[in-house]
C-alpha cells in the first residue's frame, strides 16, 4: 500500500467527528499498532476504529473536539509562544512514536490531516497502521510542512514575534537539519524573549533614600533612639523623683505589653499546634476507618461467594440424586452419529419446551423446540451457542461476528451458518486453519449441509451441532 493511493473523507454525526478511509483487505492492518494508539492517548495519533462496510473495511479517525490546523490559522494572529508550541508539538509527536513502537513514517504529514485543540494547543496526527511501501525522510517532509505553514498560514503579533519567523526560516535552509536539533532550536527560542533590563540611577537613589524614613516612622525604632538622649542630657542635681516615677512607670508597662504581646503570641502558636494534631488525629481516624469498612466488605464477598457455592454444590447434588441426566459434549462424541434416532414414545412424552441444567450453573432457562445450536465444554461447563439468525458466523472480530471465539486459532472471520429452507449449511469463510465436519476438512465459499449431532471444528475449537 502506498500513501498516495489513500483516499481520505470526512464523516460527522451529532455527537462524533471522524475522517474514514475504506480498505479492500484487512490483513494488511497492523493490529498491535491500533491497540497501541487506543491505549496510550499521549502518543499523538487520533484514535482509530476498524468497521467492516459492506465488502470492505471501514477505518475511522475519532476528531472529535478538534480542528484541521490549517483552519485554526487561517485568518487569525498569533503569539510567538503558541506559534513555538505548535511546531514543538508535531516533532515531539514524530520523535517519541518510537516508545510506542509506532514508526515516523507512517503519520500522513498533511496540513488537512494534523489537528489541533484550541483548549491547550496539543497537536494530533493522523497515523496509517497498515503495510505501507514508502522511503520517505521524515526530517524533509517535517522541513516542508513548516516552510508552508509559515508562508501560507502563519501571522504573528509584531510585539512578540522578535524576528521569529526570520529565525526560523534560517534554521530551516541548514544542510544538516534534522528533527533533534529543530526541537532544541524551539525550546531555546522559548526563553529567548526574557530579558534582564538594568533600572535608572535616580530609581535606585530614591529607594535608598526612602528606606531610613520607614524606619523612622517605626514606633519601635523611635524608643530605641529617644532612650540613649534622654540620659545624655540630664543632670544628676535636675533629677525629678515623680518624673523618674512616671518614666519607671511606663517602661514597667511597656515591658508588661511587650510579655503579653508574647504570651499572646506563643499561646496562638499553641492553638494552632493543637489544632493540626486534632486534625491529623481526625485523619488518621478516618483513614482507619475507611480500612475497617474495607475489611468487612472483603469479608462479606468472602461469606457470599461460599454461601453461594455451598447453594451451587447442593443443587448439583440434588439434580443427581433425582436422577436427572445432563446432556453434555462428550455424549455426543460417544454416538458418533451424524443424526439422532428418537423413539415416538419419547416424542410424545417430551413437551414443546424443556429444561436445560449446566453442570456448574444451578439456574435454569426455557429453550423453544425445534432451536439449532452449537455445544462445547469448557471447564465442566456446557456453553451453548444458539443460531438465531439466518446467518450465524463464528469469527474474532468484535461487531462482525455473531459468536466471538478467544481462540487466536480461529479466523478473524472463520465459518458462517446459514438456515434454508428449514435446513443448516456450512460456509467456510477461507480461513486459515480450515473448517471441519465429522472430521473432514470442508472447501471454502461451499454450502455443506450439517445435521443434528454432527461434529464440527473452527480450526481447534470443537463443538457439537444439535437441533432441539
Amino acid at each position: 500500500m502506498n500513501k498516495s493511493n489513500l483516499k481520505l473523507e470526512f464523516e460527522n454525526n451529532p455527537s462524533k467527528n471522524y475522517i474514514v478511509t475504506y480498505l479492500d483487505n484487512i490483513d494488511c492492518i497492523v493490529d498491535y499498532e491500533v491497540e497501541m494508539i487506543n491505549n496510550n492517548p499521549t502518543s499523538g495519533a487520533l484514535n482509530i476504529e476498524i468497521r467492516q462496510f459492506n465488502d470492505k473495511i471501514k477505518v475511522l479517525y475519532d476528531a472529535t473536539g478538534r480542528i484541521p490546523i490549517k483552519e485554526y490559522l487561517k485568518g487569525r494572529t498569533i503569539r510567538k509562544s503558541e506559534f513555538i508550541t505548535i511546531l514543538k508539538n508535531i516533532a515531539v509527536c514524530l520523535l517519541e512514536c518510537k516508545n510506542y513502537f509506532l514508526d515516523e513514517k507512517k503519520f500522513l504529514m498533511d496540513l488537512e490531516t494534523i489537528f489541533i485543540s484550541e483548549k491547550d494547543f496539543s497537536v494530533n496526527l493522523l497515523y496509517l497502521p497498515f503495510e505501507l511501501i514508502t522511503e520517505e525522510d521524515i526530517n524533509v517532509t517535517y522541513r516542508n510542512l513548516v516552510k508552508s505553514l509559515i508562508i501560507d498560514f502563519v501571522s504573528i503579533e509584531e510585539k512578540t514575534s522578535e524576528n521569529i519567523i526570520q529565525e526560523t526560516l534560517k534554521y530551516l535552509r541548514k544542510d544538516d537539519f534534522n528533527l533533534v536539533g529543530f526541537k532544541n532550536y524551539l525550546e531555546s527560542s522559548e526563553t529567548s524573549g526574557i530579558k534582564v533590563v538594568d533600572a535608572p540611577e535616580s530609581n535606585i537613589q530614591n529607594k535608598v533614600e526612602s528606606v531610613p524614613v520607614r524606619i523612622e516612622n517605626e514606633p519601635i525604632q523611635e524608643e530605641v533612639v529617644k532612650e540613649p538622649v534622654v540620659h545624655h542630657e540630664i543632670k544628676p542635681s535636675n533629677i525629678d523623683v515623680t518624673q523618674n516615677k512616671s518614666e519607671e512607670f511606663n517602661t514597667d508597662s511597656n515591658l508588661k505589653s511587650k510579655k503579653v504581646e508574647v504570651k499572646s503570641n506563643t499561646t496562638g502558636n499553641k492553638k494552632r499546634k493543637i489544632l493540626y494534631i486534632v486534625i491529623s488525629q481526625v485523619i488518621a481516624a478516618a483513614i482507619i476507618g475507611i480500612e475497617v469498612a474495607f475489611i468487612l466488605k472483603m469479608l462479606f464477598m468472602i461469606i457470599a461467594i461460599a454461601v453461594v457455592v455451598a447453594v451451587d454444590v447442593a443443587l448439583v447434588i440434588f439434580i443427581l440424586l433425582r436422577g436427572n441426566k445432563v446432556e453434555t459434549v462428550a455424549d455426543k462424541r460417544r454416538a458418533n452419529t451424524s443424526f439422532i434416532k428418537r423413539d415416538k414414545e419419547a416424542k410424545e412424552s417430551k413437551p414443546s419446551k424443556r429444561e436445560i441444567v449446566t453442570e456448574m450453573s444451578y439456574e435454569t432457562e426455557l429453550l423453544d423446540s425445534k432451536t439449532a445450536f452449537l455445544m462445547s465444554k469448557k471447564a465442566g461447563t456446557v456453553e451453548r451457542i444458539f443460531i438465531n439468525k439466518d446467518s450465524f458466523k463464528i469469527g474474532r472480530i468484535s461487531g462482525q461476528a455473531d459468536y466471538i471465539s478467544d481462540n487466536k486459532a480461529v479466523g478473524k472471520l472463520h465459518a458462517e451458518i446459514r438456515k434454508q429452507n428449514e435446513k443448516y449449511y456450512l460456509i467456510d469463510l477461507t480461513s486459515r486453519n480450515g473448517t471441519f465436519v465429522n472430521g473432514q476438512k470442508i472447501n471454502s465459499d461451499e454450502l455443506y449441509e450439517i445435521r443434528n449431532g454432527d461434529t464440527i471444528m473452527f480450526a481447534n475449537s470443537e463443538f457439537t451441532f444439535a437441533i432441539e
